[in-house]
């Protein structure tokens, strides 16, 4: 059965997964590598790129070779273990430098003329232990960077939001003020319209009766003007 830990919870299924990262195997395969890092220093010729390269190798395996399943990305287990690895590598390289320089200066009898250089070559791992620790920590993309992110982007599309929200409000309360102010305008033409219609009925009544007794006027002038005109007849026994 595997001791890795299973993607649902994050839980190995045989022990706890502190077990897994403060067991024996991590704590031998650093101490080895310290021990090969530690040869390859005082092996190598001090004045040879070898020197340079042999460690900074051999702290490459190592993290290779002791890195987290991908599996394990996203569970507490592989984050602690990434943490952890970043950090031997880290001071494998600052406790290769303090063995370079205790090699050059009290086993080998380096002279003051190539101190620099001494301490140059032994600096390397240092750099290298930096390097590796700040790829393994800051360069990863997290589930924390994650959901930083996520947060970020749902902020960011709440903001926008808001603001598209706040913006057509504001066009619906102008819209709401034009509508009302149109409102007004609407009933005061009615009224406009309904007082002259009022005035047009006047009017027109007025001038219907203005004509209606012009023309009663005018009948019964002519019929006075007519029976005025007319002779009289005499009647026949009339002498």
């Amino acid at each position: 059965m595997s001791d890795s830990p299973s993607l649902e919870t994050g839980q190995p299924p045989d022990r706890n997964w502190r077990a897994i990262i403060s067991g024996k195997q991590p704590a031998l395969a650093w101490a080895v590598t310290a021990c090969l890092g530690a040869a390859s220093i005082s092996i190598a010729p001090r004045d040879n790129v070898a020197r340079l390269l042999l460690p900074v190798g051999i702290m490459v395996f190592y993290v290779w070779r002791t890195y987290p399943p991908p599996s394990s990305e996203g569970t507490p287990w592989g984050a602690a273990r990434i943490a952890q690895l970043a950090d031997s590598a880290y001071f494998l390289g600052f406790l290769w430098t303090l063995w370079a320089l205790i090699d050059s200066f009290v086993i080998k009898k380096a002279t003051a003329q190539n101190a620099f250089q001494v301490f140059g070559y032994a600096l390397v791992t240092t750099l290298g232990g930096t390097a590796t620790r700040l790829f393994l920590l800051n360069f990863k993309y997290t589930p924390g960077d994650q959901a930083a992110e996520a947060q970020f982007t749902v902020e960011r599309s709440l903001q926008i939001f808001s603001s598209a929200a706040q913006g057509a409000s504001a066009s619906i309360r102008a819209f709401h003020q034009d509508m009302e102010r149109l409102n007004g305008e609407i009933k005061n033409l009615v009224q406009i319209f309904t007082t002259l219609d009022r005035q047009f009925a006047e009017t027109h009544r007025q001038t219907t009766k203005e004509i209606s007794d012009s023309i009663s006027a005018t009948a019964s002038e002519m019929l006075r003007f007519a029976n005025s005109s007319a002779p009289r007849t005499r009647a026949p026994f009339e002498l």
